[in-house]
């Protein structure tokens, strides 16, 4: 391997070969034992790793800055399939959030911990919405033929009362179909 030292004598940074493992590495410092970048016979990159898996593996934390044309400059990713229509994903004042083709909105995570999909500004622990005319919002489904169980369940440790509502259907703000916390149903009132 190669070693760059300064007029002072300190090694700065080295790069190489090292033809046990092999790989081709860089590190800032001496020596080839753990280098901060490496790339193996197969031309798979790692970075803080010497045996990298994929592609690119990253052996610890990967962080990302701020990147401009997503999200305001926020730092962020984009997964594109060669030159098709690519998602977004990237982190805004403590969330993370996802884009399709710069314009579909795809699923958020508040900082409080909200999860949106379809919906940046998720205002509750989960927050689903759709401007489709065609399709359903959320659809629970069981193709089991034996299926026992519940598709859909929805509890709470509050004692059995009516201050507080189990269930509220609504078309707008209407409410079509309510289940009270003390069992009463009421339809269309």
């Amino acid at each position: 391997w190669t070693q760059y030292v300064n007029s002072s004598g300190t090694n700065n940074f080295s790069m190489g070969v090292n033809q046990s493992v092999p790989y081709w590495g860089v590190k800032v410092g001496a020596g080839m034992d753990t280098p901060h970048l490496a790339v193996d016979a197969s031309g798979n990159v790692g970075i803080s790793t010497i045996a990298p898996s994929s592609p690119t593996s990253v052996g610890t934390f990967l962080e990302i800055r701020g990147r401009n044309g997503i999200g305001g400059g926020t730092a962020g990713i984009v997964l594109k399939d060669y030159d098709n229509d690519a998602w977004d994903i990237w982190s805004s004042g403590g969330g993370l959030y996802s884009r399709y083709n710069n314009t579909v909105e795809g699923w958020s995570i508040t900082l409080g911990g909200n999860v949106g999909i379809g919906a940046t500004g998720a205002s509750r622990k989960l927050d689903v919405r759709d401007t489709s005319d065609s399709q359903s919002t959320i659809l629970a489904y069981n193709q089991g033929a034996s299926f026992t169980g519940t598709v859909y369940e929805a509890i709470t440790d509050r004692t059995s009362n009516s201050a507080f509502n189990l269930m509220n259907l609504k078309s707008s703000t209407t409410s079509m179909f309510l289940v009270r916390g003390d069992g009463n149903v009421g339809i269309g009132t």
